[in-house]
């Protein structure tokens, strides 16, 4: 034997570890050779299983065609004589049932007859009974007649009588009025009479009191006019002046007196008009009182209905003011729901992509003629102009005034855009989840096959190899060992799993 050159420790540990990167490097592309061999034999499985599966449902479905097939002539010729057997039934059916309508007929010909002669005496005793009627009724009307002949004669005699009592009531009460105006004329004028010859005796006395003042007053007026003049002249000046006043106070009493009179006759006038007046007066004023009490009834009945009338305005009020509120708190409400809509919507926009930016909404795929023919229109779709008072805004492409229903339109299709994508991205993530745990199934058996452990050694395992057999079954493990496609691979492949199945502990030949 050679002799071993002597290392350094360095030397043999990077040796060492060299050799450890060769082997896991080994190790490495041994797995990947291991897995595209085990991918490769599980798709090849995969395609044997769907075309064996294939075949296998056209051979039972040719098996299924033919049980059925003569199910079905059995049914057809049982049916067949169920048929044969109902149609005889059939048939004696019809038979009796025509025996029975011809006995209907003639039962029902005797019927008519029997029912033509009792109509004909009911129309007998109908005559008999109008014409007694008729002659009742004219009995009736004749009796009727001669009390209203009677009744409107006596009537008539007593509104005859009634008019000549009223007329000798008012002649009555025309002379006593006569006889009342005389009187009241005649007393009216004795009352005149005296005031007038008071008046005079009054005026006299008033004269005569005057003439006696007068009379004193010269008397002193000439005594004091001695004095002053014997007494001295200085005084001779206010003589003058008194002289003066007396003329101007005859002249007041003078014009006093023609003021008097005056007084007097319009006194007398004045009481001419109130007698006059006074019965003109009473009338007015009860007219007035009258019309005073309905104008009160009047108002209590306005301030009845206005009374209810505010109340009523005051429900009313009350009414729209919880409206109000109601419908303040529900536009608030959808205030704040578009207001989060609106910042939903520029949260959205940031998440959007080049070409939802640049064309947000789609197209229709219905023009407006396939529409008409699936609402059963003959021509070509004519668009109905909105008015302007119910239009709400202007298409810019069309140049057409629009509806408020139809402003939402752009909405609903970004909305239903969304909601698809939605579904789509749902339906993608089910798709992924299902491959992906399909995929941890297959990579779980892999991992499972490589390893060794208490639970492994209990479970199926695909490398546990006795008598060219695995003891997992074909749809785990792919392609049972003894195959012969597995067996035709090359040598070094075999003998490479054969140095993985010993590595890991798990295979072994017997």
């Amino acid at each position: 034997m050679p002799k071993k050159s002597k290392l350094t420790p360095e030397q043999q540990a990077a040796k060492k570890e060299a050799e450890a990167q060769e082997a896991a490097k080994l190790k490495v592309k041994k797995t990947e050779l291991l897995t595209a061999f085990l991918k490769e034999k599980l798709e090849q499985e995969e395609r044997n299983s769907r075309i064996s599966l294939k075949r296998l449902n056209e051979r039972y479905r040719t098996i299924l065609r033919a049980v059925k097939s003569k199910e079905l002539r059995k049914q057809i010729s049982i049916l067949h004589q169920t048929f044969e057997r109902q149609l005889d039934r059939k048939d004696a059916t019809i038979k009796s049932l025509v025996r029975n309508l011809g006995e209907a007929e003639r039962q029902e010909n005797m019927a008519l007859q029997n029912h033509i002669q009792n109509v004909d005496r009911l129309v007998d005793f109908h005559e008999s009974l109008q014409t007694e009627h008729h002659d009742t009724f004219n009995d009736d009307v004749t009796t009727l007649k001669d009390e209203f002949l009677t009744e409107r004669r006596r009537i008539i005699e007593k509104h005859q009588l009634e008019a000549s009592n009223i007329k000798d009531m008012m002649f009555a009460m025309q002379m006593k009025y006569e006889d009342d105006e005389s009187m009241v004329a005649e007393e009216f004028n004795s009352k005149r009479d005296e005031i007038k010859n008071e008046h005079n005796e009054a005026v006299e006395a008033v004269k005569q009191e005057l003439e006696k003042t007068i009379g004193d007053l010269w008397e002193q007026f000439t005594q004091a006019l001695n004095n002053y003049k014997q007494s001295t002249l200085d005084k001779s000046t206010e003589f003058e002046g008194l002289q003066v006043d007396d003329a101007k106070s005859s002249e007041t009493i003078r014009k006093q007196m023609v003021k008097l009179n005056k007084i007097t006759d319009s006194i007398a006038a004045c009481k001419v008009r109130i007698s006059s007046n006074q019965k003109e007066w009473d009338q007015r004023n009860k007219q007035l009182k009258t019309e005073k009490e309905s104008v009160l009834k009047h108002f209590q009945r306005l301030k009845d209905r206005m009374n209810k009338s505010r109340s009523r305005e005051r429900v009313l009020l009350t009414e729209l003011t919880v409206e109000s509120r109601a419908t303040l708190d529900a536009l608030k409400h959808r205030q704040d729901e578009a207001q989060g809509l609106l910042r939903q919507a520029e949260m959205c926009r940031k998440l959007e992509t080049e070409q939802e930016k640049v064309l947000p909404f789609y197209s229709d795929s219905i023009t407006a003629d396939e529409v008409d023919a699936a609402m059963g229109g003959g021509g070509p779709a004519e668009v109905e102009e909105l008015p302007v008072a119910q239009a709400s805004a202007v298409d810019l492409v069309t140049k057409r005034l629009v509806g408020s229903h139809d402003m939402m339109t752009n909405f609903w299709k970004r909305f239903n855009k969304a909601s698809l994508d939605k579904l789509a991205a749902e339906k993608e993530r089910e798709t992924l989840e299902t491959e992906n745990t399909r995929l941890r199934a297959i990579l779980k058996q892999y991992l499972d096959g490589i390893s060794v452990s208490e639970s492994v050694l209990q479970q199926q395992n695909t490398l546990m190899v006795v008598n060219y057999k695995t003891n997992a079954p074909i749809g785990m493990s792919g392609v049972p060992v003894g195959d012969s496609r597995v067996q035709h691979q090359p040598r070094q492949q075999e003998h490479e799993l054969q140095v993985e199945g010993s590595a890991a502990g798990g295979g072994q030949r017997v």
